[in-house]
């Protein structure tokens, strides 16, 4: 049995029993695929003791892990693992049953051909990247804290290879070719540039075309596939037919995309959002999330967004209702 799911950064909670039965009857010959994003190397200390117990406790479990990169992954340790073959693709194994596709391979996996291919652009660095060696680091990031303006950090929080080298795309298209450019199921983090298209609301219109968003749509025009599964736009819908967004969904391979986004929260603590009341469109960060709604209401999540006045007083708006939220 092969599951597939979307976003973690970290947060394997999805994974409880509560969340995810089915894995009560799984085995290490099954598998849950992450569509980038996992998260689960993101510290510059190797040995950090917490990290370490997340991924025990991951590999501990009944089914066997699988992923594809995002772009918030630490890329300084992902790429120091041996590369080693698997299912006729190059693969990082982090654990035993925890295993890293490399982009550009073709798996067969359970009777089933795949296509890998992880990374994307990040979108939330408006304020840029810092760099520690700066003499005025310290002076741009209080700066920055104050005026809530996202960045990242070199090699800290932020790494170029999220985006792919032309080696990893040119292998890609050959390892495509070798099998005739026909696969069962393509994994990737972002979209193709036409499917990314067809996301509607104000926080999908941050994310812009690239080199790897078309690296993709060249792909999607050549190749033949039953299902394209895709994470990052913190989402979960079926886009087309055979397109699919997910998020915190934890879905059979082959299905689509449930409707319902109750208890699967598309926005993230931290995140800088904002909605309207009264036709007034206001700004805040998120700093509660109720993935099932509240006592008033349990269509659908909702939040409580901490916002900050001109004069520098905050003011908690309670229970705000995710439909109307955008960036």
């Amino acid at each position: 049995m092969i599951y597939v799911t979307g976003d973690c950064h970290q947060d394997f909670s999805k994974f409880s029993m509560k969340n995810f039965p089915d894995q009560k009857s799984l085995t290490k010959d099954d598998f849950v695929i992450i569509c980038g994003d996992f998260g689960g190397i993101f510290s510059t200390d190797a040995t950090l003791r917490s990290e370490n117990h997340i991924l025990d406790e991951l590999d501990a479990r009944s089914f066997t892990t699988l992923f594809v990169d995002g772009n918030h992954e630490n890329f300084d340790r992902l790429n120091s693992y041996p590369i080693e073959e698997w299912n006729g693709g190059k693969i990082h194994k982090i654990r035993d049953s925890v295993i890293h596709l490399m982009r550009g391979q073709v798996f067969n996996i359970d009777d089933y051909t795949f296509f890998t291919f992880g990374g994307a652009r990040s979108h939330d660095i408006s304020g840029g990247i810092l760099e520690l060696g700066d003499p005025l680091y310290h002076e741009k990031k209080k700066q920055l804290d104050r005026d809530w303006e996202p960045y990242r950090i070199n090699h800290l929080s932020w790494w170029k290879e999220e985006l792919p080298t032309q080696e990893e795309m040119d292998e890609g298209i050959k390892n495509l070719e070798s099998v005739n450019c026909t696969v069962d199921f393509i994994i990737s983090h972002c979209a193709p540039s036409s499917v990314q298209d067809l996301l509607e609301n104000e926080r999908h219109r941050l994310f812009k075309h690239d080199a790897l968003t078309d690296y993709l749509e060249t792909i999607r025009q050549k190749l033949s596939y039953k299902k394209w599964y895709f994470g990052h736009y913190h989402d979960n819908k079926n886009l087309t037919e055979k397109d699919n967004l997910l998020y915190k969904q934890i879905i059979k391979l082959g299905d689509n995309v449930p409707a319902s986004t109750l208890g699967c929260p598309r926005y993230l603590i931290g995140d800088l959002v904002k909605f309207n009341i009264d036709n007034e469109t206001i700004e805040g960060r998120i700093s509660i999330i109720d993935a099932y709604g509240t006592f008033e209401q349990q269509d659908e999540p909702s939040y409580d967004i901490l916002v900050r006045g001109n004069d520098g007083t905050k003011c908690l708006y309670k229970h705000v209702r995710e439909s109307i939220i955008f960036f």
